[in-house]
This record gives C-alpha cells, sequence and structure tokens, in this order.
C-alpha cells in the first residue's frame, strides 16, 4: 500500500527552495537521487520544489530573467541568470521600508523564535544608519501571544465562540494551530475536535479560553490548507455582484471566484457564500454601490437585513 504524500506548507517549500537553490548554483550539476537525499526530500518531492523554482526570477520574468532549472530521472542542473550575480544595492528608502517590514513581522505572534529574521535584521543595521530612527509600535495582545504558544506545542484547549449568525456563544474543544490576520482582524485555524476538522475562528469572538493541560500529536491531527486563509468547499453558493468603484473593496477584502471589468467601472465579481446573514450584512455596508445579480433570491437581502438593524433602534 502506497503511503499517502506528506503535507507541506507553502512557508516550508520557499524556505527550502532559498538554501537548495545556492547549493545547486555552486554545484551546477548533482545526481537528482544525491540531491534529494541531501535535504531530506523525496524525488516526487524534489521534483515538484524544482518545478516551482523555475517559475523564479526577477521583473518582467521574460525568459532571460527567470531560474533556468533542467532535471531528468537521474540528474538536476541549473543556469542563473546574471542579474541573481550582481550585488544587491538598495537605496536608503528601501532600506528603510525593508527594515520596517521586517521589524513588524518580526514581531507577530508566532515570529519570536525566527532566528533567520532576526540575523537579516541584525545586518541590515550594520548596513544602515536606521537603527535609532526607526520605531516600530505594535499593539500587545496577551491572548495572541497565548494562542501563539498554543499553536507552538499544539496544546487541547476550551473556548466559547460566538457566532453572529446565531447569536449565540458555543463551547469548543480545539487544538490551536497557526494565527494569521486578515485585514483588521486576528484569525485562529485550529482542529476542532468534536468534528475532527479544521476550522477558522475569529479571536475577537472567542471567550473563556482554558488550557487542558493536554498535548496532541500533531501528526494524527487533519492537515490545514498551505496558506492560511478562507478556504470554501463544494457546499459554498456562489453569489453574483455588481460593484460601483466605492464598492470594489469588496473583491480586495474577500476571496473571490472570479472578477471582470464592465462598463462605466463596473466590477462583477462571484463570491462564495456560505451566511445569507453575512452576506446580508456585507450588503448593507456596500450600501447602493453593491447590487445583487444572481441568485434572485438575495436580491433584496440588503434592504431586508439594513430594516432589520433599524428596528433593534426604533
Amino acid at each position: 500500500m502506497t503511503a499517502a504524500p506528506r503535507q507541506r506548507r507553502a512557508a516550508e517549500r520557499v524556505q527550502g527552495l532559498l538554501i537548495m537553490l545556492p547549493w545547486l548554483a555552486e554545484r551546477q550539476r548533482v545526481s537528482i537521487h544525491e540531491m534529494a537525499k541531501t535535504f531530506q526530500l523525496s524525488v516526487e518531492e524534489l521534483s515538484q520544489d524544482l518545478t516551482l523554482a523555475g517559475l523564479c526570477g526577477t521583473p518582467p520574468y521574460s525568459p532571460l530573467e527567470l531560474i533556468e532549472i533542467f532535471f531528468d530521472e537521474n540528474e538536476v542542473w541549473v543556469e542563473i541568470p546574471n542579474v541573481f550575480n550582481k550585488p544587491l544595492r538598495l537605496s536608503v528608502a528601501e532600506a528603510f521600508a525593508l527594515r520596517a517590514v521586517a521589524d513588524t513581522a518580526l514581531a507577530l505572534p508566532g515570529a519570536a523564535n525566527s532566528a533567520a529574521l532576526g540575523s537579516a535584521i541584525r545586518k541590515l543595521n550594520e548596513l544602515t544608519a536606521i537603527d535609532d530612527a526607526l520605531v516600530i509600535e505594535n499593539p500587545h495582545d496577551p491572548l495572541l501571544a497565548e494562542l501563539a504558544h498554543f499553536c507552538d506545542i499544539n496544546a487541547r484547549v476550551s473556548l466559547d465562540y460566538f457566532s453572529p449568525t446565531t447569536n449565540k456563544s458555543t463551547s469548543r474543544s480545539v487544538v490551536p494551530r497557526r494565527v494569521w490576520l486578515s485585514g483588521e482582524h486576528w484569525y485562529l485555524d485550529a482542529i476542532d475536535l468534536g468534528i475532527n476538522e479544521p476550522r477558522v475562528f475569529r479571536v475577537d469572538r472567542m471567550s473563556a479560553l482554558k488550557d487542558s493541560g493536554e498535548v496532541v500529536n500533531a501528526e494524527t491531527l487533519p492537515a490545514l490548507a498551505d496558506e492560511p486563509g478562507f478556504h470554501w468547499d463544494a457546499q459554498a453558493e456562489r453569489v453574483t455582484l455588481h460593484l460601483q468603484p466605492s464598492a470594489h473593496w469588496v473583491a480586495e477584502r474577500y476571496p473571490v471566484y472570479s472578477q471582470r471589468k464592465l462598463a462605466d467601472d463596473v466590477l462583477e465579481v462571484v463570491l462564495p457564500v456560505t451566511s445569507a446573514p453575512w452576506l446580508g450584512r456585507l450588503l448593507v455596508r456596500a450600501g447602493n454601490a453593491a447590487v445583487v445579480v444572481s441568485p434572485e433570491k438575495y436580491a433584496t437581502l440588503g434592504a431586508k437585513t439594513a430594516a432589520n438593524i433599524l428596528s433593534r433602534y426604533s
């Protein structure tokens, strides 16, 4: 019986490529089996990563600027564009922006043990004079730090979670796996042990967080998607909206199946919807700048939701 393929996160694959490519560039041509063994990958996994590396390069991403990697069942060989051999020279503005982004990333939950990023910041400080001039202030939230710790140790925790759809809180037993930021809100990817499936929880809707003292073996848990975010399944309903320019933020903030520009700068988007109340609140926020094209049952949902909200204050 063939073993199931190992789940690897995108970040893990990219980090591996950053190590493999200089190693390969120094040797030019190597045995594919030797390279797989060196980096503790199967030949199939290595082939997938090398294919991904072939899409890396510099603008305008023409064949002359892309990394050319060739491999067959026996060997791997590489041709690195000359632009990668030139010393990297940053302007003061570029160095400042890079330092600001790096400092901010290092302060995010889960990044405390990022030795590579910390080392890069120290080297950047040695080459610039912005060390004392740049101060990054990140809001400190003890809950985020606690969740990041639970993610690191695969702790089983209990929490109460509020659902705006039902207007009720329910108790959950979960294993936190990943904390991430989208727009103005923090989210937690966790395994809901009640159904043994990955679920996304908005952090500001969580309360009564309690550590059970139990640590769960991560290998027994269902795998998460490679990247954090909202991953919709086939059960999600497809809703088509026409958005005026003032509502184009909908396509920027939320995942969409497709989008296309129409006349008068109207944007047509098809987005996944799993909750009519959620869609109603979205339509209220967008106002008259968003029109439901299909399905027809949602055509007046925005107006009905607005009326329900107003009735609470009457």
